[in-house]
């Protein structure tokens, strides 16, 4: 499959800009300085990641001439209202690089003077947190105001910091609509970066543009691909039929206004969930006492896996542990919800062969890192992240099935600090609990505490 410099085939015209194509003559090879591991997982205090840079490196910016153009051509050309607009951005872009560097240069600091004991105390950590989802927050930005200057205008350091980006955002699993857009500005320009096309399509799904999706996968070899991205491309079908389903559902919600809201946080920063009162009501009661009690403070994602799930709820940390209560499933609803990128999912108790307990669920609740089409078969979806995914992305990784190395450095995880409800009704619905007597032994084999 091809790409057209002059007559895009992938983003549609209502958000294309008409000079677009001038993408097409910056040919850019792009090994931005340190690549994707510039922008790596910030540990807490006590790690050395945080002294790498999270900017691209200026020196990897060169002039580049392409049929006897040089991008200073290029500008010239350009009417003068669409080079103000791109100037503006462009303004904006510097801007926020500039307090950027600031607060990396703050994060280094205090990080530094924590590890030599000058001040190591909770404040000093705190700080160093807080400046940590800081620079999130800008590099974010950043993205933000370089997707502005590319729709008007060239610009190689910008065409840089995007692609470093997207790269990084494919790494940690963090997929929007702004990625989708970059990406495929980006392949219609003729940057053909290996991640380029997965994560835009990753993008395109989880955004629920499957026709953009599709296109991508089309032009891929499905046997090259990692297994999460051949099981996207072979359920496509399926994802797209169930986002359109739950977006149906989704708009009805929205007209009732009354799914209540919750803030979570957590030792990577905020993150806003929004639960789903009307598909779910037991399993949100459930889960809105608990919150309520503190029941999930201080709580470990003991489970955080690449391109599936962050896992947590659980206060012995194994995947055995449970509240004591048991509440009846209510995947089988007729307007049951589905499991989308960022969907809250109740975890149960496994069976051999890929099987769960029925109605085992109980407190653990994992957050999916991208669409599972058959999870809402057997486990209930009950609510969503609405704002956050880029913190959820940026969970320290925690995978009991990959083998660890005898000289390994194993870091503590992420853990739920707490959980503040920011939106609730004022009667909650009953909360419907399983009776053990009604199950086989074999069933609640798996629930019994273990014998001493």
């Amino acid at each position: 499959m091809t790409f057209e410099y002059d007559e895009p085939t992938l983003m549609p015209r209502s958000c294309s800009s008409p000079l677009k194509w001038f993408l097409g003559l910056l040919v850019f090879a792009t090994t931005a300085a340190g690549g994707a591991e510039c922008f790596g997982q910030d540990s807490d205090l006590g790690t050395d990641k945080s002294s790498t840079s999270s900017e691209p490196d200026d020196k990897a910016v060169e002039p580049v001439i392409v049929s006897g153009k040089t991008e200073q051509d290029i500008l010239g050309s350009l009417p003068p209202d669409v080079l103000a607009a791109g100037e503006k951005a462009k303004a904006e872009f510097q801007e926020l690089k500039q307090k950027l560097s600031a607060t990396l240069l703050e994060m280094r600091k205090t990080y530094i003077r924590y590890q030599n004991d000058e001040v190591r105390n909770p404040v000093a950590r705190d700080r160093y947190r807080q400046t940590r989802n800081d620079a999130r927050d800008l590099m974010n930005q950043m993205f933000e105001s370089g997707l502005d200057v590319i729709r008007q205008m060239p610009d190689q350091e910008v065409l840089q910091y995007v692609l470093t980006i997207i790269e990084h955002r494919l790494k940690h699993g963090f997929y929007d609509l702004s990625s989708m857009e970059a990406g495929a500005r980006l392949i219609d320009g003729g940057f053909r970066n290996p991640f380029l096309f997965p994560a835009t399509m990753r993008a395109a799904i989880v955004g629920g543009d499957f026709t953009l999706a599709r296109k991508l996968s089309e032009a891929l070899d499905v046997e090259k691909l990692e297994e999460p991205d051949q099981k996207l491309i072979f359920y496509m079908d399926e994802l797209e039929k169930q986002f359109k389903s739950d977006q149906e559902i989704q708009a009805k919600d929205d007209v009732k206004n009354n799914n209540p809201r919750a803030k979570m946080f957590t030792t990577r920063g905020e993150v806003t969930i929004e639960l789903f009162i009307n598909q779910a009501p037991s399993t949100v009661a459930n889960f809105i006492q608990l919150a309520e009690k503190g029941y999930f403070d201080g709580l470990d994602f003991y489970q955080v896996i690449d391109d599936l799930l962050a896992l947590t709820g659980d206060e012995s940390g194994t995947g055995e542990g449970h509240t004591g209560k048991f509440l009846v499933d209510e995947h089988d609803r007729p307007d049951s919800r589905y499991g989308l990128y960022g969907s809250l999912v109740m975890a149960k108790h496994p069976l051999p062969g890929g099987d769960f307990v029925p109605n085992s669920a109980s407190a653990q609740f994992a957050i999916l890192l991208l669409p599972v089409g058959s999870v809402s078969e057997k486990q209930t979806v009950f609510g969503r992240v609405i704002k956050g995914m880029d913190v959820i992305s940026e969970l320290r990784r925690v995978d009991p099935s990959k083998k660890k190395e005898k000289t390994q450095i194993v870091l503590p995880p992420d853990r739920v600090m707490s959980i503040e409800m920011i939106r609730r009704p004022e009667e909650l619905p009953e909360v419907k609990y399983f009776d053990p007597r009604q199950a086989t032994p074999e069933m609640m084999a798996p629930m019994m505490p273990p014998a001493n």
